[in-house]
């Protein structure tokens, strides 16, 4: 009865079930369009004894909750380590100009609207079979910093819709902007993560080995982020010390012309000129 199935949703749903895929790729036509029927049926978690659908309608919740996590891990583990990463990691000359908008920031904003509209599709799933149940809200840590993370991305993206126009030099509104905008990116990211990692963690008694193969992902992405932002360190510093040998080069030639006599002085016609060695050897 309703004790058994809250046992069985409580004890952990396995992410992929082979019966329920094998049913889906069987029946993909009448098996979707039912999801949400199925789930809200199963929100009220009644007696499913009785219910005709029995074993049909867990497997929907199944699928559900399966999506739900494909969604969540999509919006944090991929799509906004990427928004992220076009923003840190364009080209030296790609900055922003005065009056208009460069690639690099219409690729992050797409980034950033695809990142958002995951996380909302993946809290709408997971609501579907709460609504109307006995499912509590923010109960589990994976509830409480999911919610956060959403939350989070929705006022990431909002904020980018209203950040202040650019000057030179930039205003003292748009610096502070800029400096909330970057840190709520990464709160965003942290708290998405962890939710994934939460969320994952629930599934190991079906022995599915998401959660070791997310870690290996979070691993790459970061161990990826590390070498690419060591490079473009280095680029910075090359580039550096690029602009500061060109401009001792510059002033040295300033003083050099500066402190030569004007050519009709009488200094000048009795200074001796210097021979350069290599042009009589060129002789």
């Amino acid at each position: 009865g309703r004790a058994g199935v809250l046992d069985f949703l409580d004890r952990g749903i396995p992410l992929m079930n082979p019966d329920v895929l094998a049913h889906f790729w069987d029946e993909p036509v009448a098996y979707v369009p039912n999801i949400a029927t199925e789930a809200w049926n199963m929100s009220t978690h009644r007696d499913l004894a009785t219910h005709s659908g029995r074993a049909l309608s867990v497997d929907y919740v199944i699928l559900i909750l399966t999506i739900h996590a494909v969604f969540g891990v999509a919006a944090f583990g991929l799509v906004f380590p990427l928004t992220a990463a076009v923003s840190r990691f364009r080209g030296r000359d790609q900055k922003p100009r005065l009056g208009c908008c460069s690639e690099w920031l219409r690729q992050h904003q797409m980034l950033g609207f695809a990142g958002c509209a995951f996380a909302l599709a993946s809290l709408a799933l997971v609501e579907v079979h709460k609504f109307r149940g006995s499912h509590s809200h923010l109960v589990t840590l994976h509830s409480r910093w999911g919610a956060a993370a959403i939350l989070m991305a929705v006022l990431q993206v909002l904020s980018g819709l209203l950040r202040p126009a650019n000057s030179a030099p930039p205003s003292e509104v748009r610096h502070y902007w800029r400096v909330g905008h970057t840190t709520t990116g990464m709160v965003v990211i942290i708290a998405g993560c962890t939710t994934s990692v939460l969320g994952l963690q629930k599934r190991m008694a079906s022995g599915t080995p998401f959660l070791a193969l997310f870690y290996c992902w979070l691993a790459l992405l970061g161990t990826t982020w590390l070498i690419v932002e060591a490079r473009r360190c280095m680029a910075v510093r090359r580039e550096e010390v690029l602009q500061l040998n060109t401009g001792r080069r510059s002033s040295s030639t300033t003083c050099d012309a500066a402190c030569l006599p004007h050519p009709s002085s009488s200094r000048a016609r009795t200074m001796p000129v210097a021979v350069d060695p290599t042009c009589n050897a060129a002789l």
